[in-house]
């Protein structure tokens, strides 16, 4: 059942879940919720989201920086947009981006995972009437924006 959800209470939640995966990244984390403070949707569905995207943003770190994960809200015509971009390896999505969505796909095999958290969470993002979509570039990093759409 959708409820208003506060992003940065669902960001702490998740954090508090992966603080260990976190610490030991050394990731650093900012958050900017300030144009956009809560979000009309099932909680779990968030989390689920944040949870996901934030945790490839960890496994897919650069080995040559520190990584650096900006995560922001912003409305866009009738979506509220959640942002998730970190600094890590990258895609080629000249060469993938019609694949990083779908089911079993993985790009690099020198982190563990079964190539199903994007496809999971843009079905529940879709089936909810929203979007999801990627920008990325090899070794400069990836901006994941998730498009809710707004609720009357």
């Amino acid at each position: 059942i959708a409820e208003e959800i506060k992003f940065l209470a669902a960001y702490r939640s998740v954090i508090q879940s992966i603080g260990d995966a976190v610490k030991s990244s050394k990731a650093k984390i900012t958050v900017d919720f300030s144009n956009v403070p809560t979000l009309n949707y099932v909680n779990v569905y968030l989390n689920s989201i944040l949870l996901n995207l934030i945790t490839n943003s960890i496994k897919y770190k650069s080995p040559k920086r520190k990584p650096i994960i900006h995560i922001s809200t912003y409305k866009k015509g009738k979506y509220t947009c959640l942002e998730i971009k970190d600094n890590g390896i990258g895609m080629d999505l000249e060469r993938n981006g019609d694949r990083v969505f779908g089911l079993f796909q993985r790009f690099n095999t020198s982190t563990e995972g079964k190539g199903l958290g994007l496809y999971i969470i843009k079905t529940i993002i879709e089936a909810n009437g929203g979007m999801i979509t990627v920008t990325s570039e090899p070794d400069k990093g990836s901006v994941f924006t998730v498009s809710f759409k707004n609720k009357k």
